[in-house]
C-alpha cells in the first residue's frame, strides 16, 4: 500500500515493546474477546458478508481453481510462484504484530487481499519485470515471512477468499499505524489527484493503547533537508522563512504549508522529506527555532483509512473484524471472492 505510512520503525517498537506492532500492540498480548461472524456484521449495519462477489472484477491470477502468483522477493532477489493466500500470511506478518487480537489480524489481512486484488487490477504486475507483486514496501506491501505463526495463518485462512468492496469494485484498502484520534481523507492524507471515494470518511479512532511515541511527536529538520525534500518535489524556495499552516482538511490536518512565498503540499512535503521523522500531517505545531524547522504532531501515517491502532482497540474491546471494517471504510461489504 502506500507505504508512506507503514512504517514503524523497529528502534520504536523496541522502545514500546510494552504496546507495540507495525502499528504495533502491546506485549503481553491482549486476551481475544471479540465476537465473530456475519452476525456481529450486521449489527454493524454497514461491512456485511455477501455468499459470492457478483459482478467483482478479479484478475486474471486469481481466476479459477489455482491462484498463483510470481512474486518478487526482494530480499533473494528473485521471483518466487507462491499460493496467493500463502503470500498473504507473509504480508499480514509484515504489516501487523503477529500477537494482536484475532479479530484486528482477520480485518488486516481482509485489506490485504482487497489490496492485492487493487493492485493487480489498476497496476498489472509489478515493477520487477516478470513478477505480479513483489515484497517491497514501497511498492506494494510488507512482507515478512519469519514473522508467520499459527494466528497469522489463522486470520488467513478464516478470512480466506474475503474482500471488501464497494459496488462491484474492490476498493483502495489504506491502512495506517495511528490517526491521531481521527481519519482522513483521501486528498488531505495522500495528496490523492483523484474525487475522494466514498467509502473514505472522517471518523473517530480510539487509540487509547497506543504507544505514546506514535500518539504524539516533535521533530527537527535543517534548511537543507527541506530544500532538499522542495527539490525532489521540483520546487525551490526563495526563502524558507517565515512558515505557516496555510491549509487544513476536513480532519484538522495540514494540508498546505508556506514556506516564505511558496506553497507545499503537506503530504508530499512528508513523504520527500522522512515519513519516519515527518509522522503524520496532523500537526500541531511548525515553527523555526534556532535554524530548524520544529514540527510536532498526532499520530503516525497518512491516517487514511483503517488505523491499525483503532483495530486494536476495537478488536480489544469486542469487536468483530467485520465491525472493525465498517467503522473504517463506509457502505462497504465484504464479499467471498473465492473459497
Amino acid at each position: 500500500m502506500n507505504r508512506l505510512n507503514r512504517m514503524w520503525p523497529l528502534t520504536i517498537l523496541l522502545a514500546a515493546l510494552t504496546i507495540s506492532c507495525r502499528m504495533n500492540p502491546p506485549s503481553p498480548s491482549p486476551s481475544q474477546t471479540a465476537a465473530a461472524g456475519t452476525a456481529a456484521a450486521q449489527t454493524a449495519g454497514t461491512a456485511t458478508q455477501a455468499p459470492d462477489p457478483g459482478a467483482l472484477s478479479l484478475p486474471s491470477q486469481l481466476q479459477g481453481s489455482e491462484r498463483i502468483l510470481t512474486v518478487y522477493v526482494v530480499d533473494e532477489e528473485e521471483s518466487r510462484d507462491m499460493d496467493a493466500e500463502d503470500y498473504l500470511c507473509g504480508v499480514l506478518a509484515g504489516e501487523m504484530r503477529n500477537d494482536w487480537p484475532e479479530e484486528a489480524l482477520k480485518a488486516q489481512a481482509i485489506i490485504a487481499r482487497t489490496y492485492l486484488i487493487d493492485f493487480l487490477n489498476t497496476k498489472g504486475q509489478s515493477q520487477y519485470g516478470g513478477a505480479d507483486i513483489s515484497t517491497d514496501e514501497k511498492e506494494s506491501q510488507a512482507y515478512d515471512l519469519k514473522g508467520v505463526n499459527d494466528a497469522i495463518r489463522q486470520a488467513v485462512e478464516e478470512t480466506r477468499g474475503q474482500v471488501i468492496v464497494h459496488g462491484e469494485q474492490a476498493i483502495k484498502a489504506w491502512f495506517h499505524a495511528c490517526s491521531g484520534g481521527k481519519t482522513a481523507t483521501a486528498t488531505e492524507g495522500l495528496n490523492y489527484k483523484e474525487s475522494d471515494p466514498p467509502y473514505i470518511t472522517v471518523v473517530e479512532s480510539d487509540e487509547s493503547a497506543a504507544p505514546p511515541e506514535a500518539l504524539e511527536w516533535s521533530k527537527s529538520f535543517t534548511k537543507d533537508e527541506i530544500r532538499s525534500a522542495l527539490s525532489k518535489m521540483g520546487l525551490k524556495a526563495d526563502s524558507l522563512e517565515p512558515v505557516e499552516i496555510s491549509e487544513r482538511g476536513p480532519s484538522g490536518r495540514c494540508v498546505t504549508l508556506t514556506f516564505g512565498e511558496t506553497e507545499v503540499n503537506a503530504a508530499e512535503l512528508r513523504k520527500h522529506l522522512d515519513p519516519q521523522r515527518f509522522r503524520s500531517t496532523l500537526l500541531t505545531g511548525c515553527a523555526w527555532k534556532d535554524g530548524k524547522l520544529t514540527v510536532s504532531g498526532k499520530g503516525y501515517g497518512h491516517g487514511v483509512g483503517m488505523s491499525q491502532w483503532g483495530a486494536f482497540t476495537m478488536a480489544q474491546n469486542g469487536s468483530s473484524c467485520e465491525e472493525i471494517i465498517a467503522h473504517f471504510f463506509k457502505d462497504v461489504k465484504i464479499v467471498q471472492a473465492w473459497k
